[in-house]
């Protein structure tokens, strides 16, 4: 707006200058007493007063039409080229490495992977200063199940429980004891752990909080009295799991077939001191209003509020203590994760779901690749034969759905794989020349004869060095293994940071001062601005014009 007056002042002097001219010549109106006296004062040959009429249409036409055509052509051509940028299609901006991408599961940061089968995993998270956490992912929906294990009953004690129903005494058998049992009975037997309170000071003991199993109600256990309000019981169906309020009511009215009781993560069982802590939660994580997904924490030092934050950050809705200090203790499949000598009345076991005929378990993910501009991204798969029937090349394929990455792809199994077996892919994707982190999501499913098997979803990382750390490729892949450990944004963070280090580092020293930039002011008319000055220049244009109609009409 501010350059709009700047022209138009400039344009207003112009015209000044022009109409003193116009007031200054003889009119071509003869007749009229001030031309006669105009003309008696200063003769003019009439010729002269014509050519000089001529001479002022030109400076008219000069001053006043060509500027006001200029800037209605400017104008128009500013309205114009707006409206092009406006109806322009936007440009698409070059490709920006994307950073890493938040993890694809319920799966909270420094928690990793150390077993699974169908349905179930377990995951570890160590810290600097205390002991490990260790949290099992159970999918009821998938298949896998939990089962309520307990001592031999010694005692029936009916008529004895906290509702009039029986309160048996029962033995406290090792963890080692039960597990042997999961064995012996199958094969998928996953982990086993403690589970709820018992009365220790007596031997063989009695249970705290109600046990059912397999739709009998083992036991009411004898604590009605104890913690008043803050008492829950864990429900089990096949598929799906709940937390209630532990009542008379809400025992005896639930059809769950397996019921274990427990407490809630406010009842004082040495809440402000940390030891061992039992917990389990539920998780609708599909968010069908069903909770599948049974989580079971158990940790050898934790206050209750801090079990209880690890299983919602895994996305827990709603959880339970069960019982902990020296009970605490967990016996997977993958070996003793925490020990305890304290013999156990009462424990879960998990198994895995029992595999389908066609069923797969991805054994290794492609790591962190470095590259170099103009090199094709590398990826190998490994997957094991979880099912129980034999890949063939001519029955089995692997298909690829590589994302940004490149074209969805179909690879061969080149030897015959027996269940249990793996199976190795190898292939290339894009090529990059432009330095940056890559990533992208990789979909794999197994073809069986014809049919379907996904697999579940990772995540593929490349790092294209510049020209001048080619060089340090292996340097940097020897810094990534020792990263492995590290949740994945952290080891973006230290990628970025070594490749800053080290490029400037690389980059010549420029010992030679640089002029001074210049200072340049840039006017810019915009299309308003354009607009604005034809518009303020209309009324001038209109005197002007009756001026001259006037004076061409009275000669």
């Amino acid at each position: 707006m501010h350059t709009s007056i700047l022209i138009f002042v400039d344009y207003l002097q112009n015209v000044n200058t022009f109409i003193k001219q116009i007031a200054d010549r003889p009119s071509r109106n003869t007749n009229s007493p001030k031309s006669l006296e105009f003309s008696k004062a200063m003769p003019m040959p009439v010729a002269t007063v014509y050519n000089q009429s001529r001479q002022m249409k030109k400076a008219l036409y000069r001053i006043i039409y060509l500027p006001l055509l200029a800037f209605l052509l400017a104008a128009f051509g500013s309205i114009q080229t707006a409206q092009a940028q406006t109806d322009a299609p936007t440009p698409i901006p070059t490709p920006i490495p994307s950073p890493i991408p938040p993890p694809l599961t319920h799966i909270p940061p420094d928690f990793r992977l150390i077993d699974a089968a169908l349905g179930v995993q377990i995951y570890r998270k160590d810290y600097a200063n205390g002991n490990p956490d260790f949290v099992q992912v159970i999918d009821l929906s998938q298949g896998a199940r939990v089962e309520l294990l307990y001592g031999n009953i010694t005692e029936e004690r009916p008529e004895k429980g906290s509702y009039g129903g029986a309160d048996p005494r029962m033995t406290s058998p090792a963890l080692q004891t039960f597990w042997q049992g999961m064995l012996n009975e199958d094969q998928d037997a996953f982990c086993v752990t403690n589970g709820t309170f018992f009365y220790m000071p007596e031997y063989p003991t009695r249970l705290a909080f109600p046990l059912k199993v397999n739709g009998k109600i083992i036991t009411e256990g004898w604590g009605i009295d104890t913690y008043i309000n803050q008492k829950l019981i864990l429900e089990l169906w096949p598929d799906r799991g709940a937390i209630r309020n532990l009542y008379q009511t809400t025992l005896y009215s639930s059809d769950a077939p397996n019921i274990l009781g427990g407490l809630t993560e406010q009842a004082n069982k040495r809440a402000k001191f940390a030891v061992g802590r039992t917990f389990v939660g539920l998780d609708d994580r599909d968010k069908d209003g069903k909770q599948e997904m049974l989580l079971v924490l158990n940790t050898q030092t934790a206050l209750q509020s801090g079990a209880a934050a690890v299983l919602r950050d895994f996305g827990a809705d709603r959880v339970m203590m069960l019982d902990g200090g020296g009970s605490t203790q967990l016996l997977c499949k993958s070996g003793w994760h925490i020990r305890s000598d304290r013999p156990i009345p009462q424990a879960l076991a998990v198994f895995a779901a029992e595999p389908p005929p066609v069923s797969v378990q991805l054994v290794k993910e492609p790591g962190w690749s470095v590259l170099v501009p103009g090199e094709a991204f590398p990826i190998e798969l490994e997957i094991r034969n979880t099912g129980v029937v034999s890949w063939t090349e001519q029955t089995t394929q692997l298909e690829l759905h590589p994302g940004t990455l490149g074209m969805n792809r179909w690879l061969p199994v080149e030897d015959t794989i027996l269940p249990g077996e793996r199976a190795v892919f190898t292939d290339t994707l894009s090529t990059f020349h432009e330095p940056g982190l890559y990533t992208s999501p990789i979909d794999w499913q197994i073809i069986y004869e014809d049919k379907a098997y996904p697999g579940q979803s990772i995540q593929a990382i490349g790092i294209v060095l510049p020209e001048e750390l080619a060089a340090r490729r292996g340097e940097l892949e020897l810094k990534i293994q020792g990263w492995k450990d590290l949740p994945p944004q952290q080891i973006q963070d230290q990628v970025e940071a070594w490749i800053e280090e080290h490029s400037v580092k690389e980059l010549p020293t420029i010992e030679a001062l640089e002029p001074a930039p210049t200072r340049t002011v840039e006017v810019e008319i915009r299309p308003l601005d354009a607009i604005l000055i034809p518009l303020l220049m209309l009324p001038i244009v209109l005197i002007m014009g009756f001026i001259l109609s006037r004076r061409n009409a009275g000669g």
